[in-house]
């Protein structure tokens, strides 16, 4: 079997970094990570080696987990909505076990429901949902701000926040703080390719026909992908229908189409999917498992997935939230929470093995070789698109 996906992802060839082409209109499309607009690179397309390491921990005090006095929160209850599956998992091993022995406190995991239908439950709350913190992607927050649903994250609250990438704060906003990065990868059985796919047009290829895995809107990896398809098929962002009419020609060709990313996971043990967008971070946890799968970025390049924490205006535990947040920054948390959910860190200064890099983000320059979203347009027409996409598939 040809394992001939295991190379860098962040190739040298502008071809395969950079992601939309010079055609696309900036006016309400796109949006770069420190300016205004839609949907843009994050900057120019700069060659990156790949094999770099990053630097070690920072020496200046801030990255000390659990800075201030642990026993302060002794016998404390702190609920974190977050995700189920492998997640959950690691999440308890890598965080929830480290953090309750330090500060004696109990963490419950609530892993109900996408980011989307979370949101929706804060909105219906009135930002009283029951939970300490909340694992968002970056477009929750950035809307949860406006209406008033979460509390401001400050470097006076979390100090660990100084060190996360410029970049990133500018996306998330004041009322969260990105813990993680991901990108959309192209997952693909290797049974089935010798040859990794190099384009997102493999989707339509008939030989796929019955093994292809899509993800309802509900979960954003559905609406990027949407993206990715109306870029292959001439459109952009502004104009999405060459993207819904592609869309239109894989019904009826699918495997599956579930909502939630640890529901392709049956599907891959069985073999049943050859193709499917998936992250790069759930990519890398079911390839070291053993599963026949690899995962690349195509030609056309991808959409970058910013995860990010909040905590609801109502939070019952509010310094303890806080305190969790700066704890989960650390260099140190963050250099064993990337390794073992395979995700890029959310600052510089985290400790990597050399060849992490090749597959994930490390850097603000493999940031910039990605599609970033604003995240305003797409909340302002997400509803639309996910209504439209469930008819087509539905029909």
């Amino acid at each position: 079997m040809s394992r001939e996906g295991n190379t860098d992802v962040f190739s040298s060839d502008p071809a395969r970094r950079c992601g939309l082409h010079s055609h696309i209109s900036r006016r309400t499309l796109l949006k770069s990570m420190v300016g205004a607009g839609g949907l843009v690179l994050l900057g120019a397309c700069g060659g990156s080696s790949g094999s770099e390491q990053s630097t070690p921990p920072s020496s200046s005090g801030r990255s000390t987990p659990g800075a201030s006095d642990p026993g302060r929160f002794s016998g404390q209850t702190l609920v974190v909505n977050g995700y189920g599956g492998e997640w959950e998992d690691l999440f308890t091993t890598v965080i929830k076990e480290p953090f309750e022995e330090r500060y004696g406190v109990t963490i419950t995991i609530d892993p109900s429901g996408s980011a989307a239908e979370d949101y929706a439950k804060l909105r219906a709350s009135q930002g009283d949902p029951g939970w300490d913190v909340v694992v968002f992607t970056a477009q929750e927050p950035v809307q949860a701000a406006k209406e008033d649903l979460l509390l401001p994250i400050t470097e006076d609250r979390v100090p660990n926040l100084a060190n996360v990438f410029p970049a990133l704060r500018e996306v998330v906003g004041e009322y969260g703080v990105a813990h993680e990065v991901q990108y959309m990868s192209l997952m693909y059985n290797t049974d089935q390719f010798s040859t990794p796919p190099d384009s997102w047009s493999v989707f339509w290829d008939e030989a796929n026909t019955g093994h292809i895995l899509l993800f309802d809107p509900a979960n954003i990896i559905g609406v990027f992908f949407l993206f990715m398809a109306a870029q292959v098929h001439g459109g952009n962002l502004e104009n999405l229908e060459p993207g819904f009419a592609a869309l239109e020609e894989l019904k009826g060709r699918t495997v599956a189409i579930p909502i939630s990313s640890a529901d392709a996971v049956p599907y891959m043990e069985r073999g049943d999917v050859w193709i499917m967008p998936y992250w790069d971070g759930r990519a890398g946890v079911y390839q070291s498992q053993g599963l026949p799968y690899d995962f690349v970025i195509p030609n056309e390049g991808s959409v970058a997935l910013v995860n990010a924490l909040a905590i609801p205006k109502g939070a019952p535990n509010p310094d303890l939230a806080y305190e969790f947040i700066n704890f989960w920054l650390d260099p140190a948390i963050q250099s064993e929470w990337s390794q073992a959910y395979h995700v890029g860190p959310s600052q510089p200064n985290v400790s990597l093995p050399a060849d992490f890099s090749e597959k994930h983000i490390t850097s603000e320059e493999q940031l910039s070789q990605l599609i970033q979203p604003d995240y305003d347009f797409v909340a302002e027409n997400r509803p639309q698109w996910t209504e439209r996409w469930r008819r087509i598939f539905s029909n």
